[in-house]
C-alpha cells in the first residue's frame, strides 16, 4: 500500500509462462522509501521497488554553440563570447525529467562576464519558455512565440565577472513538463527579455567557456504514485516476465499506483 510518501505494504506478482509467483514486501512497522525483495522458485527472481517521491537533483547544461544565442538585427547570433541583457537572449536544454514531475526547485545559473560597478538600470528580465514541446536549435525564427508563467528577475547590481548569479525558474520548468506533448529528453528554450531600462550586464556564453555557460539545476520528484520495478534476472531465459500482466522481459517497467492501492 502507498500512503503519502512511504511504502506501507505492497504485493507484487510475476508470471513465468503460465505460472504465477507472488511475494509481499512490507515495512515491518517502519515506513521505508526503498526495499529490495527476492523470490526463489525454479530460479531466483529479484525486484527493486523504489518509491518515486525521493527528491532527485539534475543539472542540465548547454551542450553546443547553437544552444545559447542573442538576437541581433532580427537574427540569432550564437557565435558571441557572451549573452548581453539589453538584447533578447535564448538558452536551450534537454530536460531528462519525467512528464508531470513535481518540480521542487529550478535555478537558472550563469557566470557574470565583466565587472559593472556603476550599474544603475537593472531591468527586470522577463524569463519564459518557448511555445514548443521540443524546442529547435537557435538557427532561424528568433520571433518564436513564448508561453506559460513569466518570471521577472531583477538583475543584481553591481555585476561582477566570474561570479555566479541565479534566477528562480521553478514555475517555468513545472509548466513545461506538464505540457501534454512533453516527453523525457525534450528540449526547453528559455527567453530572457529586458522589459525595463538595463545596462549591458552579460553572462558568459558556451563559445567563451562551455564549463561556465548557463546551466539549470533542478530538484524534482516523480509524479505521486509512480514507482519503478526492475527485474534483475529473468526466471527462464526467453520466457517473458510480467508485472501486473505487462511483459517486461528482464529490463524495467514504470507502473502507476494510486495512494492506498
Amino acid at each position: 500500500m502507498i500512503q503519502g510518501d512511504y511504502v506501507i505494504e505492497t504485493s507484487v506478482g510475476f508470471w513465468v509462462g503460465t505460472a504465477y509467483y507472488g511475494f509481499k514486501q512490507w515495512s515491518d512497522g517502519v515506513p521505508q522509501r526503498k526495499r529490495t525483495v527476492s523470490l526463489t522458485s525454479l530460479t531466483t527472481l529479484m525486484a527493486i521497488y523504489e518509491l518515486a517521491t525521493v527528491p532527485q537533483t539534475s543539472i542540465f547544461r548547454i551542450e553546443q554553440g547553437l544552444d545559447d544565442a542573442m538576437v541581433i538585427h532580427s537574427r540569432f547570433d550564437s557565435t558571441g563570447a557572451y549573452l548581453q541583457f539589453n538584447l533578447p537572449c535564448w538558452l536551450r536544454y534537454a530536460l531528462l525529467l519525467a512528464p508531470k514531475a513535481k518540480i521542487l526547485s529550478a535555478q537558472l545559473i550563469g557566470y557574470g562576464n565583466w565587472n559593472r560597478i556603476d550599474v544603475v538600470e537593472r531591468g527586470p528580465l522577463q524569463i519564459q519558455h518557448s511555445d514548443e514541446d521540443d524546442a529547435l536549435e537557435f538557427v532561424v525564427d528568433p520571433g518564436r512565440p513564448v508561453s506559460g508563467p513569466i518570471v521577472e528577475w531583477l538583475v543584481p547590481a553591481p555585476w561582477w565577472k566570474g561570479i555566479e548569479y541565479s534566477a528562480d525558474v521553478t514555475s517555468i520548468i513545472q509548466d513545461f513538463v506538464n505540457r501534454l506533448g512533453y516527453k523525457e529528453a525534450n528540449h526547453i528554450a528559455l527567453k530572457l527579455l529586458a522589459v525595463g531600462p538595463i545596462d549591458a550586464q552579460q553572462f558568459i556564453s558556451y563559445e567563451q567557456d562551455p564549463t561556465k555557460a548557463c546551466r539549470l539545476e533542478v530538484i524534482w520528484e516523480l509524479p505521486v504514485g509512480v514507482h519503478v520495478l526492475k527485474v534483475q534476472s529473468a526466471p527462464i531465459t526467453g520466457v517473458p516476465v510480467k508485472v501486473d500482466g505487462i511483459n517486461i522481459g528482464d529490463t524495467s517497467i514504470t507502473k502507476t499506483y494510486a495512494e492506498g492501492e
